[in-house]
């Protein structure tokens, strides 16, 4: 029991009891590991840049104690301005203990054991020398062209990819590194909201279309705000979804209604928008595009100085209208609704994170730390990369509905963290040929082995 003048001791960070797992005498047959942070700065050209970074310098900082703590050594290598868009410069990298490479040095720089970065496969990544790294971070498997990032990676035939949307428990919904830029989203959508009803001088009702991660974090931060009343809305059809929503709402302490939808349009959707001061749409579908769920004519039932944010926009927004052409990229449909329902505000941006890159980042970093830390270790532990993916690939079983590691006892956190991150290897090759996941559509993986029945390039 505590004493009356003693503080209780705080809960230790997931980083933390792994390093207490570890200990201080865990063999390494590898003592020193590299990880390398890469650059997104061509994700997302011609119509807009990925400002935001993997991992920022305290990040660095963590990993590097983490290892120094059990007697290994980690190497960290950053390419040259890969944080500077989102506000961390080189020089903050450098003193956290990491170096900087430029994309000259790349192809005469040995391979690292793991390579990050926040988005999908850029080009240069298949520039380092050949020898296998692992490679962590978001996958985008829909572009294998010979001269794509991920297609290069692909051709070299010994890179095995994490995908960050699948680590986790997927089938649970539990994929923490997504999640964190989901619940990031979901936060600035309140924060928009909550800026134009007090720029307004409204208040009244906010429906939340969407009860996930985005729409959670939504409706916590206007519950914090003092805004409501809320009405949550989640597929009908799914009871098991809907009754899941409602405690998770009941266990982030937020006073909200929640009602089933089904469909475009329908009554209960219409009878919840009615006179609302601000629709926020989070909806999701997964693998594929977002379900529409209204109409902008029926929008018209909210409230004229209404605020209208869709954080779906990503995935083709949950707002149908008859003049928007079905393949309407978002920087071509955004004015259009933008101008088509004044006089309301409609705001809505691609990947909503990006627009805050630097808190966007510390978010990410926050999640992938464990991950990295884990993979690096394993490394280590096991001689390389060849060992580490062995052990993953033969003594670790695909699990989509393994429990959350922070649960975790303390002498299994590792144990955890590697059944997550098993549940996000996507593609790896072995002597069979090449192996991937079953969270790869169908469509994907035929494009991606035919790239890989090309003959081998020198």
């Amino acid at each position: 029991m505590t004493g009356a003048d003693e503080m209780p001791e705080p809960p230790k960070t997931l980083l933390e009891r792994l390093a207490r797992e570890i200990g201080e005498h865990s063999p390494l047959r590898k003592p020193t590991v590299e990880l390398f942070l890469g650059t997104d700065e061509e994700i997302g050209l011609p119509h807009a840049q990925e400002f935001r970074v993997g991992i920022t310098p305290d990040d660095v900082a963590q990993l590097r104690s983490f290892f120094s703590g059990f007697g290994g050594t980690l190497r960290v290598f950053v390419a040259k301005d890969a944080g500077s868009r989102a506000g961390y410069a080189d020089a903050e990298y450098v003193q956290a203990g990491a170096e900087i490479l430029t994309s000259e040095e790349i192809p005469s720089h040995g391979p690292p054991d793991v390579v990050h970065a926040l988005k999908e496969p850029s080009r240069y990544e298949a520039g380092f020398p050949r020898g296998s790294f692992l490679r962590i971070g978001a996958a985008h498997w829909g572009d294998s062209r010979v001269d794509s990032g991920l297609g290069g990676l692909l051709l070299r035939r010994d890179v095995a990819i994490f995908d960050g949307s699948t680590i986790g428990a997927p089938d649970r919904f539990r994929t923490p590194i997504r999640a964190s830029m989901s619940k990031f989203a979901g936060k600035i959508a309140a924060e928009w909201t909550a800026e134009h009803l007090g720029g307004s001088n409204l208040s009244g009702k906010v429906v939340v279309v969407g009860g996930g991660n985005a729409g959670r974090s939504c409706l916590e931060n206007l519950h914090a705000q003092g805004i409501g009343p809320l009405v949550v809305l989640e597929l009908a059809d799914d009871p098991a979804r809907l009754e899941a929503v409602r405690q998770g709402i009941a266990k982030d302490g937020v006073t909200a209604e929640v009602r089933g939808i089904s469909g475009l349009d329908c009554e209960t959707y219409l009878e919840a928008i009615d006179s609302a001061v601000g629709v926020v749409f989070a909806v999701a579908g997964p693998g594929g595009r977002t379900p529409r769920v209204t109409t902008t004519e029926a929008l018209k039932r909210t409230a004229p100085g209404a605020i209208i944010v869709d954080i779906s926009i990503d995935e083709g927004g949950a707002i149908e209208d008859g003049e928007a052409g079905e393949d309407w990229k978002s920087h071509r449909l955004i004015p259009h609704l933008e101008a088509k329902l004044r006089p309301r505000t409609y705001r809505a941006i691609t990947n909503m994170p990006r627009a805050y890159p630097k808190k966007a980042s510390a978010e990410h970093g926050k999640a992938v730390l464990p991950y990295l830390a884990a993979l690096l270790y394993l490394s280590a532990r096991e001689g390389g990369v060849s060992g580490a993916l062995d052990v993953l690939t033969t003594k670790v079983k695909l699990n989509p509905t393994c429990g959350d590691p922070s649960a975790a006892p303390d002498d299994k956190v590792l144990e955890a963290l590697l059944l997550d991150l098993r549940n996000g290897l996507s593609v790896y090759h072995s002597d069979a040929g090449p192996m991937f996941s079953p969270y790869i559509d169908e469509k994907d993986r035929s494009a991606m082995e035919a790239l890989l029945a090309e003959p081998e390039r020198s």
